[in-house]
Parts: C-alpha cells; sequence; structure tokens
C-alpha cells in the first residue's frame, strides 16, 4: 500500500515538475511546507541540508555544517508538511522522483 502511494505521488511530481506546482530546491520546498503548500514531500533517506529560516522574508539561507546557530531545514519541512495534512517519503536516492536532488514536492496550490 504505501509503495502503490509513492509510486502515485511520484507520477504526480513527474507531471508536474515543470510547472509551479513542483520544486526540488529546498529554498522553495521549505518556505512551501511552513506555509501550508506542500502536498507530498520526498526525502532522499540519511541525507540532510542545513540553514536558517526567515519568517520576516519566507526565505531560507542554506549553509554547509550544521552548528549551533542553524537547523535541518529537511526536517523543518517534514515536520511541517506532517502537521499540515501532507504525505512525506523517506526514499533512496535511486528512488527520489529528481534524480542528484535531496528534496522534491508537490505543491497545492
Amino acid at each position: 500500500v504505501f509503495e502503490r502511494a509513492r509510486k502515485e505521488k511520484q507520477q504526480q511530481y513527474d507531471e508536474l515538475k515543470h510547472t509551479d506546482r513542483a520544486a526540488f530546491e529546498v529554498e522553495k520546498i521549505v518556505p512551501a511546507a511552513i506555509n501550508g503548500r506542500v502536498d507530498t514531500l520526498f526525502l532522499q533517506n540519511r541525507a540532510d541540508i542545513f540553514g536558517t529560516y526567515d519568517p520576516s522574508a519566507n526565505a531560507v539561507e542554506l549553509e554547509e555544517e550544521k552548528d549551533i546557530s542553524n537547523a535541518s531545514l529537511l526536517n523543518l519541512a517534514t515536520v511541517k508538511t506532517f502537521l499540515q495534512k501532507g504525505q512525506v517519503f523517506l526514499v533512496e536516492p535511486e528512488d527520489m522522483p529528481e534524480e542528484g536532488t535531496l528534496a522534491n514536492a508537490v505543491f497545492r496550490f
């Protein structure tokens, strides 16, 4: 059941990936997740991206390493998506909808 749902959502991502209803850029995904726009989030297993989210600018700043002043942006996107009734799929690198990326999202609107 889980695998069928993932494949259906992956097909939806493939259909929308060249529109503004899908993204692979963390800079787009995190603000969308915080604002309740992420319907489906695909995350690469054992991967992470660190940085900060600025609510006044609704933007993220990426950083090379985790330190005391930043957080996991993928965890933030996951929690916000889940809390707002979105689906989250943790997948192996070869199963990511967009090859070579760490996160992919389908937006609600």
